[in-house]
């Protein structure tokens, strides 16, 4: 029995470049901009790691700068709410920040590229995130603007590459045959391995608890800042306001990384979490009656971390009934259950348990 998934600042002023660094100043380096676009003196860390490091401005030829081009234009199309900067100097934020926050700044090289999310705050910050998924504040005089239509030019005028073929003499000689085979064979009526089967009669019912009392949970889990080793979370408040919550318990892979009064603002950091595997990120509401799922409230984070629901299961089978549940790896998102590849309902968020009735026996 199938079941997919369906999605249905900091304070201070930006800090002025440093002489010490080494780095010429914004009105020098400003006028290169339109060289920088075809190959930047400093290519990006996260560049290099998918692209291969590039040579400086005076040392790399035309054709260096597609494959570069073509990255950072992929990566605008997969954010199309986002603008292309690229760091202009050297920013190390626990060295240079004016703020009291520097973790949750990114740290640039000369040369890095950012994506910048919505306009710069009243502290002259933007939001920014690396090539590579780590996002945080970026001081808007150590960045500047990409031209989008200079990236396209360069992937227009790039020429298609080509590669000598060598074939050894001895399989010249091969005979070949592309005769085409018998167009008798019969074909399957259809991709789908699934047989034909009757839902107007099933019925998708959530399961709730009915011998513990039911603890309400976190709603519409966010993840606003994601670093390194760290993550910055929010959350709203249960629906029902009647229950008196004690505190929160934010949880990496079930086990409590941070504690928040229930009186306290619902936001949390946790620090030194292992971001290069997937890990399950939830939030508990804690009651005198217990405390709620992490399943209701959680969302999957690091590299590789899967969309689609985890650890399906299926009990409590009968002809015509049978039990589902699952871990969402987002708690925020619908979940279609398909029953022979057919839509037989639509749970909505925070929901991972039901009951399906009127099966076909």
């Amino acid at each position: 029995m199938p079941l997919a998934y369906s999605a249905s600042g900091a304070g201070g002023p930006a800090p002025a470049p440093s002489c010490s660094t080494g780095t010429a100043p914004r009105s020098v380096l400003a006028g290169q901009s339109t060289s920088a676009l075809a190959g930047p003196s400093g290519t990006s860390a996260q560049a290099a790691a998918a692209l291969g490091t590039a040579p400086p401005v005076h040392q790399q030829h035309h054709h260096s700068a597609t494959p570069l081009s073509d990255a950072l234009l992929l990566a605008l199309r997969q954010r199309p709410s986002t603008r292309l900067f690229r760091a202009l100097f050297q920013y190390i934020p626990i060295r240079d920040s004016p703020n009291e926050n520097p973790q949750l700044e990114l740290p640039l090289q000369a040369g890095d590229y950012v994506l910048v999310h919505g306009e710069m705050d009243e502290d002259q910050f933007y939001q920014g995130e690396t090539l590579d998924g780590q996002t945080g504040l970026v001081p808007s005089n150590y960045v500047e603007r990409v031209n989008e239509q200079q990236l396209l030019l360069n992937c227009s005028r790039a020429p298609s590459p080509s590669f000598p073929l060598s074939v050894p003499a001895h399989l010249t000689q091969i005979q070949h045959d592309f005769s085409t085979t018998d167009s008798n064979v019969p074909l399957p009526d259809s991709v789908c391995p699934y047989p034909p089967v009757d839902v107007a009669k099933v019925t998708v019912q959530e399961i709730k608890q009915t011998d513990t009392p039911r603890v309400p949970f976190p709603r519409e889990l966010t993840v606003e800042k994601k670093m390194s080793r760290s993550v910055v979370l929010s959350w709203s408040v249960p629906d029902d306001s009647l229950t008196p919550i004690s505190q929160y318990h934010v949880c990496a892979d079930g086990v409590v990384r941070a504690v928040v009064p229930g009186s306290f603002k619902c936001k949390a950091l946790i620090e030194d979490i292992e971001l290069s595997r997937p890990v399950n990120v939830s939030v508990r509401a804690v009651t005198e009656s217990g405390h709620s799922p992490d399943a209701a409230c959680t969302v999957a984070l690091g590299k590789d971390a899967p969309v689609a629901p985890q650890h399906v299961r299926v009990w409590s089978i009968t002809p015509v009934a049978a039990c589902v549940s699952w871990y969402p790896s987002n708690s925020n998102a619908e979940h279609i259950l398909l029953l022979n590849a057919v839509k037989v309902g639509v749970c909505p968020p925070s929901v991972f348990q039901v009951q399906l009735n009127g099966l076909s026996p």
